[in-house]
């Protein structure tokens, strides 16, 4: 091969090289327009659990039949909003008549006939959400889908920008009077920026204080764990 073919060669090779440059760092430069984001219901704790109603028997006091509604919401960023609800328990204020009144079904019960039915929990036990019956839905109201175990994981697309809101009630049955409330509590993360959303992965407990019927814990999981070009 003559020099001059060589030279002819390596020009155009240059050329190549130069026009491919410019469009790498332009691929670099995009940023994911969404980011999948999971959240991680993990634990109910319950505690200072006051339904003795005059008893003096411990089970009585320190012992609950529960159902709650546990919602992941995005808003705002200039994109639709978006809801979903995982339920366990009960339908809301409707606990049907089969339901045992005293006791049971347990938290890990594996009983489908019982899954809309309160469940037992212990001021001071840690019950895995993974454990339990639940339901998914975009409101507490209803139940769109059935009832499963380790259904305590909800996906969410979060647009940088949007806020992420994070709700958590649950409701001491209390068989032929009003239900109390033992958790009631609503959690926000703001400042998702893409830097913020690219790295999120953060771990915390919602906290409601006593309120004269109860009190609970609720450990949750946030990350990131894909995106959307």
């Amino acid at each position: 091969m003559s020099r001059r073919t060589l030279r002819a060669l390596g020009v155009g090779a240059a050329a190549l090289l130069a026009a491919i440059a410019p469009l790498g760092v332009a691929s670099a430069a995009v940023q994911p327009s969404a980011y999948l984001v999971e959240v991680e219901w993990q634990s109910l704790q319950p505690h200072s659990l006051d339904d003795c109603a005059g008893s003096n028997d411990l089970w009585v006091c320190l012992h609950s039949q529960v159902y709650g509604s546990l919602a992941v919401e995005t808003t705002g960023g200039g994109a639709p909003a978006q809801a979903v609800v995982r339920n366990f328990g009960a339908p809301w204020d409707d606990v049907p008549g089969y339901c045992p009144s005293s006791s049971g079904p347990s938290w890990d019960t594996p009983s489908t006939y019982l899954s809309n039915c309160p469940r037992d929990v212990f001021t001071g036990s840690v019950n895995p959400f993974k454990n339990t019956l639940m339901c998914g839905s975009k409101t507490y109201a209803n139940c769109v889908t059935g009832w499963k175990k380790n259904n305590n994981k909800v996906l969410v697309k979060v647009v940088p920008g949007q806020q992420l809101k994070l709700a958590a009630h649950v409701r001491d049955w209390d068989h032929g009077g009003p239900d109390d409330d033992i958790c009631l509590k609503t959690v926000n993360l703001g400042g998702l920026t893409h830097q913020a959303l690219a790295g999120l992965d953060t771990q915390s407990v919602m906290e409601t204080q006593f309120n004269g019927d109860g009190a609970c814990k609720v450990a949750y999981r946030v990350r990131t764990v894909g995106d959307v070009l």
